[in-house]
């Protein structure tokens, strides 16, 4: 089976230097924070890019330079600080043991499914709260005939008649 995390590559002394030179090093106990930059879907975990091998977490690469590559493990953060690459604060562990840390420390919230935009508030939305009473209460239309009357796919109507969407309108 291939693995899923690709493997640090070796550095050159020089390729070592520059990661080093992009992480703020304090004192041996504190969060060494990562100066480069950071990953995209803002979770502030810092990247860096090793020409010819591609993008890396900076955590991971931090680790393997100081202990070893993790291989198929994760670089989990006993800090709680997406952006520290201290390699005292790193320690590896399965995806798993990092969702238990996680929720015993309180940092895991479920997802608040009513503060999704609902309805016409939703910028996709092309119905109406009248639409949808129109369309619920319609009688001797198909599907298709309703969904071509107010401008939405088949399925659409069928979901608001199911009331998969649209729950919240009487």
């Amino acid at each position: 089976m291939p693995r899923k995390t690709k493997p640090i590559p070796n550095l050159t002394p020089e390729e070592k230097a520059r990661f080093w030179s992009k992480v703020d090093r304090r004192s041996e106990n504190e969060c060494w924070e990562w100066q480069g930059s950071l990953n995209r879907n803002r979770t502030g975990y810092g990247q860096v890019h090793l020409r010819p091998f591609g993008t890396f977490s900076a955590h991971r690469v931090a680790f393997a330079l100081a202990k070893d590559d993790a291989g198929e493990l994760e670089v989990l953060h006993t800090c709680d600080n997406p952006r520290c690459c201290n390699p005292r604060h790193l320690v590896s562990g399965t995806q798993a043991e990092n969702i238990a840390d996680m929720v015993s420390k309180g940092r895991w919230r479920a997802p608040a499914p009513d503060t999704a935009p609902q309805g016409i508030a939703h910028y996709q939305a092309k119905l109406t709260p009248a639409d949808i009473r129109a369309i619920r209460s319609a009688r001797g239309l198909n599907l298709s005939d309703l969904g071509r009357l107010f401008g939405v796919a088949a399925a659409t109507i069928r979901d608001v008649l199911h009331r998969r969407t649209w729950k919240h309108v009487a």
